[in-house]
């Protein structure tokens, strides 16, 4: 007697397999939106600060235009020119600021926390990348991509549950089937 082993234990490991790779893709694409939201919201706080400076060389600039046009020294143009950038500037550093706070909200969202919650300074430093060669970072991004691997389970998934219907719908020997008459047996023919 050859012990076939039951069916259903493969089809459970495979169920299993999918959904441990299905939680590990979802996982990878919190943390992948989670870093995305941490380095935009890391944009706008730079931003901030460069458009804040700004803004304050531009309210010196102003205020030297404004001296230098009752002086005589300076044409009203350059005195517009000079208070239409102050506002642009003041523009964009509001915009920012709405950037920020929707970054911060995703971050927070990510962390499951309220929303207003307090994030501290980010780091001054970018991230450094990993020197790589391309071929050598697209091998190693291939290898292993979930995606192939929820696909090959599925696959095997189905190939099981083929061989279960092939089992459960075969007849009984004592019934009268026979491999040789299904022609399983090509030899004997």
């Amino acid at each position: 007697l050859v012990k076939i082993p039951a069916p259903g234990r493969y089809m459970i490991r495979a169920q299993s397999r999918i959904a441990r790779l299905d939680w590990e893709r979802a996982l990878r694409d919190a943390a992948t939106e989670a870093g995305g939201a941490y380095f935009e919201w890391q944009f706008a706080q730079r931003a901030r600060r460069a458009a804040q400076r700004n803004i304050d060389l531009l309210e010196g600039l102003a205020e030297v235009l404004r001296e230098r046009y009752r002086a005589g020294a300076a044409t009203a143009a350059d005195m517009l020119f000079a208070q239409t950038e102050l506002a642009r500037q003041r523009n964009a550093l509001l915009d920012l600021e709405a950037l920020a706070r929707q970054d911060r909200a995703a971050i927070n969202a990510a962390l499951n926390r309220s929303a207003d919650a307090a994030l501290g300074e980010p780091a001054d430093a970018d991230l450094e990348a990993p020197a790589t060669t391309t071929a050598r970072s697209l091998a190693r991004e291939s290898q292993g991509r979930q995606e192939a691997e929820i696909a090959r389970a599925r696959a095997e998934l189905a190939a099981i549950a083929i061989r279960m219907s092939e089992t459960m719908n075969r007849p009984a020997a004592s019934q009268g089937y026979s491999a040789f008459e299904r022609g399983a047996m090509p030899e004997a023919s």
